[in-house]
Order: C-alpha cells, then sequence, then structure tokens
C-alpha cells in the first residue's frame, strides 16, 4: 500500500489494485489479461506505479490502470518500487533484477548491478536510494539532482 489513510492504493494477488479513502474503496480495473500478482506500489503525485509477477509494470492513475511493462514468463518478479536517484520509478527484485523508467515512459534496465541477490526494497532517505536484499545485501546510491 502507499499513501496517506485517507487517500492511498493497495495492490495485491492477480492484478488487484484498489483506491481507498475515507468512504471506503474502489477497484482499479487492470484488466481479465492482467493476472499477475501485484507486490508493491509507490506514489508520485496523482500517479502510482505497482510491480509484481514475472516483471509486469502497471500505472495507476485517473485514466485506470496501464501496463507499462507486460509480463514475461521468463523475467523476475519485481518486489518492489521507489523513487530512483533519476526522481523516476526504479524496480527491484529477485535474481538482482533493476529496472527504472526512462525519461520517455520505457522501462530499461539499470545500470546497478546487484549481482543476484534478491532485492526486496527500496527507500529514499534524502540523497541516497538505499536498496535492500537477501544475504545481507545493502546497496546506496547517490541522488542526481545538478547539485
Amino acid at each position: 500500500m502507499a499513501g496517506s489513510p485517507h487517500d492511498a492504493i493497495a495492490v495485491g494477488d492477480h492484478g488487484y489494485a484498489a483506491h481507498l479513502d475515507a468512504a471506503g474503496h474502489t477497484r482499479i480495473e487492470c484488466g481479465e489479461e492482467m493476472t499477475s500478482s501485484l507486490r508493491a506500489v509507490v506514489r508520485a503525485d496523482a500517479i502510482a506505479w505497482a510491480v509484481g509477477e514475472h516483471g509486469v509494470v502497471v500505472r495507476l492513475d485517473a485514466q485506470g490502470c496501464t501496463v507499462e511493462r507486460a509480463p514475461d514468463p521468463a523475467a523476475p518478479t519485481l518486489l518492489a518500487i521507489g523513487i530512483g536517484v533519476h526522481g523516476r520509478p526504479f524496480a527491484v527484485g529477485d535474481e538482482g533484477a533493476c529496472v527504472e523508467r526512462d525519461a520517455s515512459g520505457a522501462w530499461q534496465a539499470s545500470d546497478l548491478d546487484a549481482g543476484r541477490s534478491s532485492l526486496r526494497g527500496v527507500e529514499r532517505i534524502e540523497r541516497y536510494v538505499y536498496l535492500v536484499g537477501t544475504g545481507g545485501a545493502i546497496l546506496r546510491r547517490i541522488v542526481v539532482d545538478g547539485t
């Protein structure tokens, strides 16, 4: 889940996504073809991105749900998403998978080499983006903002 108690997005199994507010929840339909389970979500203003099984990435906004990176049975599961060093969504997951949304909106492999560790978390704190994973893996990258 990402957001506040009065305005949040929740994701889950079989492509489930919902907007939660003080009045309850409203399902965000991702389409019947979206069967991959979603594992994490991040919000950036009025847009949210969710990631999950088989490397799927969806964008959730006022227009609904859009698959930005289609699931691929050979792709590792993405387990966490945050805002990366370039200020854009950055997702990590099993087998050291790291993908980032580029300026054109396409999802590309990151230049980060995390080895084969399963990365489970992304957290941006001040000038750094931290990644944590299995086996005690902790990576830190500095934010690129021109200063």
